[in-house]
């Protein structure tokens, strides 16, 4: 799974949306999807997105209203219990930001380190950070990040 910026140079309206439940080969429901125009999406869509990652000056990774994501820093263990305990903790708050700049290795944002969910559908999914390439083109403090993603479903 990766995440790069929506942002096309002249709009900062597009942003990508992350559902952790969704389907990693696409469809009408993938992980991530781009948006343009939040009237393109349906209620369930809207309702399933648990992250959005907004790019125009700054990146931000922004947790939906209700939704619990949480950060597990390098070297933490990570499994099911460790990463659903990060998530219900709601560890980035509100957004998180990753611009270069924001210096977001001192909140744990790094490789290495993992981005933990429940998801409303009850899975718990850990998107570990493989790499982050800050050269997207403006100001080159904007990163596409690589993740490799890990679900367990809902017991």
């Amino acid at each position: 799974m990766a995440i790069r910026t929506a942002h096309d140079g002249s709009f900062c309206d597009p942003y990508i949306a992350i559902d952790f439940d969704g389907n990693p080969n696409g469809g009408e429901h993938p992980i991530t999807r781009r948006v343009a125009d939040e009237g393109d999406l349906s209620s369930e869509q809207l309702k399933a997105t648990d992250m959005r990652y907004v790019t125009c000056a700054e990146a931000k990774l922004v947790a939906e209203e209700g939704a619990s994501v949480g950060l597990l820093r390098k070297g933490e263990r990570s499994g099911v219990k460790e990463c659903a305990a990060a998530a219900s903790g709601a560890s980035i708050g509100g957004a998180l930001d990753i611009t270069d700049d924001a210096k977001p290795i001192d909140d744990g944002f790094e490789e290495g380190a993992s981005l933990c969910a429940v998801t409303s559908q009850g899975t718990v999914a850990r998107a570990t950070i493989d790499r982050i390439v800050y050269n997207a083109g403006i100001a080159d403090s904007i990163p596409t990040v690589e993740f490799k993603l890990t679900t367990w479903g809902a017991s």
